[in-house]
Formats: structure tokens, C-alpha cells, sequence
């Protein structure tokens, strides 16, 4: 059965964060909304994509252990200035009795399991294949063959940190996500939901 916090992890480009949206607008499941130090864009507004925090800030909250967990990211600018920017998901926003769902990798999603009770987690792996997702993210337009490789790497070096076999053992559903337009996605995400749900 799917309990009240939803984790959604998967490789690149599998359509997390389309399943995590779609659980939102259909099935009132609230975006959990992680925290940040990248600078807020121009269009964004904090607490709605992300909680925007200095990188001061985001540094004493790892200290004082107030992330479930966190990575960092090694940004290059236009103007070849180099930054990092960390992403983290905090304990202090989760809410036993809300459903909530989120996106994370591996280590992230067994470190949630490990902090609540199994009976409050329920962690999904969106899978598929390669070629498809090298596809969805060339359809995006903002298509980098160099950058697919790097996040796809990333994506395998953060599985198996986390101890792959044993991750297997964590998740509660695997969900092939191969196909070519977003209703067969919705209807698949329906028949999973209303298959699985208590």
C-alpha cells in the first residue's frame, strides 16, 4: 500500500517530476519543497519551488543536522565563475499525517526510510530505458550531449554509493516509464494509484 510520504527516485529524464505533479493536481498529494543556496531566478518566489537560503545558512543547518540529507553541485557560470550550490531536504517540513511526495536519489530516499517508520514511507523507483530518456531530454530543446553523459554518470556513481542490492530491498514499487506521450504516462500513474492505494 502507498503510505502518506511518497518518495520518487529514478535516473534522469525517467519523468519524476511528472508523476510528482501529477500526484499533486490529482490526487491531493502536497509537493514537498526542498531547500536551496542557488540564487532565486527572476520568476521564482521562495517557499513555492524551493526555501532559499544563503550558503552560510545552508552550512549551519548541516551542522546542526537539520537535513534528512543533502548534495552539493559544482556550477561553472557564462562567465566561467565557479560556484557550488547545495540542495538539501529538511526535517523540520515533514508532516506525519499529510501526504506528502518528493523527489530524491538513492541515499536521500534511505535516509527518509530510516528516519521515519517504514509504515509512513513508501519509495518508488521510476525506471527507462536509455535511449527513450536521451530522447524526452532532446525534446526538451535544451539538449547537451556532454551534460546527458555527465547526469547520467552521476545518476549511476549516486546508485551505487548507495549500495544498490540493498536499495532494491527498500523500495517498495518499480515503475516502467516508457512511454511516448504523458495520458499513457497518467492512465499507467492511475491504474498504480488505484491499484496500490489504501
Amino acid at each position: 500500500m502507498i503510505n502518506n510520504i511518497l518518495i520518487i527516485t529514478g535516473p534522469t529524464c525517467s519523468g519524476k517530476n511528472i508523476m510528482l505533479n501529477y500526484l499533486v493536481e490529482k490526487y491531493g498529494y502536497h509537493s514537498f519543497i526542498t531547500t536551496t543556496s542557488r540564487p532565486m531566478r527572476p520568476n521564482e518566489k521562495d517557499g513555492l519551488e524551493y526555501h532559499f537560503v544563503t550558503e552560510e545558512d545552508f552550512l549551519n543547518k548541516i551542522k546542526e543536522s537539520k537535513f534528512v540529507e543533502y548534495i552539493s553541485y559544482k556550477v561553472v557560470s557564462k562567465d566561467g565563475i565557479n560556484s557550488l550550490w547545495y540542495y538539501g531536504t529538511e526535517k523540520q517540513y515533514f508532516k506525519e499525517d499529510t501526504k506528502q511526495v518528493l523527489i530524491l536519489d538513492p541515499i536521500g530516499a534511505s535516509k527518509l526510510k530510516d528516519l521515519f517508520s517504514s509504515s509512513l514511507v513508501t519509495i518508488v523507483f521510476l525506471d527507462s530505458n536509455e535511449i527513450i530518456r536521451k530522447q524526452r531530454n532532446i525534446s526538451r530543446g535544451d539538449y547537451e550531449e556532454l551534460k546527458f553523459i555527465n547526469r547520467n554518470i552521476r545518476d549511476i556513481e549516486r546508485m551505487k554509493n548507495s549500495n544498490i542490492f540493498a536499495f532494491s530491498k527498500e523500495v517498495s514499487y518499480t515503475f516502467v516509464n516508457d512511454f511516448e506521450n504523458k495520458k499513457d504516462f497518467y492512465l499507467a500513474i492511475d491504474n498504480f494509484m488505484k491499484k496500490n492505494s489504501k
